[in-house]
């Protein structure tokens, strides 16, 4: 919703999303930049009081660069931390993601973006209100796939753990 259906040369867009969606050209030499913005505490409800997150960006990598294995570092200062994973379907198949703490990403975990079926989401979290998902904590981590994927850190604060307006 409040998204244009198309850009023309040098134009900017900027909306609000409440969930995944895609975005395409019309092929390899019309390329394009996408970042996704965190709005922060306040801005969806200000009248919440529980403060979650700061204002904060990440550039979008397209598919054509993901890779098929990851070294990340989570933060151990921020009470929340979730990954945010996407895949392409390659040669009529998905291949499976594992996280070193976890395995396997379970494929109910996934979901599709888009109605085209080639690209799914996983949203896992690792560290919710400082308490660990299983042998799943704060550090260092590995992800690999036969495929290349992406995948984003996003940790934040609240007001109910002393952390509120922090994010990265």
């Amino acid at each position: 919703p409040g998204a244009p259906t198309t850009l023309g040369l040098g134009q900017v867009a900027e909306f609000d999303a409440p969930g995944p969606f895609l975005v395409t050209s019309q092929g390899a030499d019309h390329p394009f930049y996408m970042s996704a913005h965190m709005t922060g505490c306040g801005h969806v409800d200000p009248a919440e009081d529980d403060c979650r997150g700061d204002p904060e960006f990440v550039n979008v990598i397209p598919p054509e660069q993901y890779l098929s294995s990851y070294t990340f570092f989570t933060d151990p200062t921020y009470p929340f931390t979730t990954l945010t994973i996407t895949r392409q379907k390659v040669n009529g198949a998905f291949a499976d993601v594992t996280l070193d703490c976890l395995g396997t990403i379970p494929a109910a975990d996934w979901q599709p973006v888009g109605t085209s079926g080639n690209y799914e989401i996983a949203f896992e979290k690792l560290v919710d209100h400082w308490t660990s998902r299983g042998s799943c904590n704060n550090g260092v981590h590995v992800m690999d796939s036969t495929q290349g994927f992406g995948v984003w850190v996003w940790g934040w604060g609240s007001k109910d753990t002393n952390t509120g307006w922090v994010s990265y």
